[in-house]
């Protein structure tokens, strides 16, 4: 069934830099790029933001995989989704940001049930850390987008197998 993995939080908790990291971990191949806007040139993994799909082997099967770790406004989260299922191509499973509420939660459902697809929302690790540490740091140093993006991988294999 296609699923699609929601990273939903508010702003600067990390939904971005989890998103990019996890498609830098995930073994796809095939990679391609995409943009937000159809009149900008897709050159590859953007420093700021990722939006990308491609194949990713299962035995003797090829699934599709899409990220799009932008999803603060409606326009976002629609545009990424078009362009991860362009050409009549709809991943297998699709990993996105969103915020908690408002247009970008709508734009998500919306697609989901226009398109057949089932929805895993979860968040970000973060909390409280100690005065000057980062928040996405836990007190012992643990990057946590980096623990987060690893459990994404694995949770995107397990729906795959």
């Amino acid at each position: 069934m296609k699923t699609m993995i929601v990273v939903s939080a508010s702003g600067n908790k990390g939904k971005t830099h989890t998103i990019m990291a996890a498609a830098r971990l995930f073994p796809l191949s095939d990679v391609e790029y995409l943009q937000y806007y159809a009149d900008a040139p897709a050159t590859g993994l953007n420093p700021s933001w990722v939006l990308c799909r491609g194949k990713y082997a299962v035995g003797e099967t090829e699934k599709n995989v899409g990220f799009s770790s932008e999803g603060d406004t409606f326009e976002s989260v629609h545009n990424g989704l078009v362009a991860l299922t362009h050409d009549a191509v709809y991943p297998d499973v699709i990993v996105l940001a969103c915020r908690t509420r408002g247009a970008s939660r709508g734009a998500v459902e919306d697609f989901a049930a226009q398109h057949g697809y089932a929805l895993i929302w979860t968040s970000t690790y973060y909390g409280v850390t100690p005065a000057g540490s980062s928040f996405f740091i836990a007190p012992n140093g643990v990057d946590l987008n980096g623990v987060f993006a690893q459990d994404i991988v694995e949770l995107v294999k397990r729906l795959l197998s």
